[in-house]
């Protein structure tokens, strides 16, 4: 009922503005419902089958919503004229989990969340790190589902291995926090000025960021890390493998990875100065050239002017 009476409000501002394309970015409910004749262009990080299977939050709920949520993104997916998904996972399940056409599907990567204040550059490459000093980043809302505790057994592997390691974490507080190994930040507010250049010195401070997530739909602050020339290793699940690429913008590893692989890894990214300045410049090639978000802008305007 409520998607169906938003529909109703998304056409009544359709015929009162007359638009050439109608845009839905994550609005798969109204978009199904809609009756206009004008094209839509339809936008999300992730499709409904991907988010109900991945995340706890929503594999609990019951079956009737789960199938609710499925058909609504079968119906925006099949209303659409065009459909710009995040990552290739996400483009993969719109096909086969909700029919899309092949041929209206777009992968769209989305952009950083972070900007450099006026007059500040970012040195590329990145000055590698030394055995004595190797700082490492996890950005966690959830700790549990992007692993850090294994960041922390990661940190402490390289200090086995003759590294000084820290594990610098920006999250809500754990048991892992009062570790020697962990430096942890705090939970950020990036609209607080001072929190977003906390983050901002982080992401210039560390060398390498982590997010060996169980469940991830794309991954966002390994793109953060990028826009400062910082390299990510990531688990390979939902979107990372398009966010990271592997060997060349850092370490793309199975989820299931020992600890002692994700220190291989790493090490392997570090050991050697030239090839850590050469993660860190194609990192941030990448964000410069695709990671951003008027690179985003322009994929979608270029699939609106397709139907105009």
């Amino acid at each position: 009922i409520h998607a169906r009476a938003c529909a109703r409000l998304a056409d009544q501002a359709v015929r009162r503005t007359c638009p050439d394309v109608v845009f839905g970015p994550c609005m798969s409910r109204p978009l199904g419902f809609m009756e206009t004749s004008k094209p839509i262009v339809y936008a999300s990080d992730a499709t409904a089958s991907l988010l109900v299977n991945a995340y706890d939050v929503y594999r609990r709920r019951g079956r009737s919503w789960k199938a609710a949520m499925h058909d609504f993104e079968n119906q925006a997916i099949a209303r659409a004229d065009r459909v710009a998904l995040a990552s290739r996972s996400s483009v993969q399940s719109a096909i086969e989990d909700h029919q899309a056409d092949p041929a209206k599907v777009s992968v769209v990567p989305l952009g950083a969340n972070v900007s450099l204040p006026s007059g500040e550059e970012v040195v590329v490459p990145a000055e590698p790190p030394r055995p004595e000093s190797l700082d490492l980043l996890l950005v966690a809302a959830d700790p549990e589902r992007k692993q850090l505790r294994l960041c922390v057994e990661i940190a402490a592997g390289l200090r086995l291995r003759g590294w000084t390691a820290t594990l610098h974490y920006i999250g809500p507080h754990r048991p892992e926090c009062e570790s020697e190994f962990v430096a942890w930040a705090g939970r950020l507010q990036l609209g607080n000025q001072e929190d977003a250049a906390k983050h901002r010195f982080l992401l210039e401070k560390c060398h390498i960021a982590l997010l060996p997530s169980l469940a991830e739909m794309y991954g966002i602050s390994p793109i953060e890390s990028a826009a400062y020339a910082r390299p990510a290793v990531v688990s390979d699940v939902g979107g990372l493998s398009t966010v990271i690429l592997d060997r060349l913008t850092g370490r793309v590893l199975p989820a299931t990875m020992p600890c002692d692989g994700w220190v291989d890894a790493i090490e392997g990214m570090v050991e050697r100065e030239d090839r850590y300045r050469s993660f860190s410049s194609e990192a941030f090639k990448r964000h410069e050239s695709v990671l951003n978000w008027p690179s985003w802008g322009a994929s979608i305007r270029t699939l609106m002017e397709e139907l105009i």
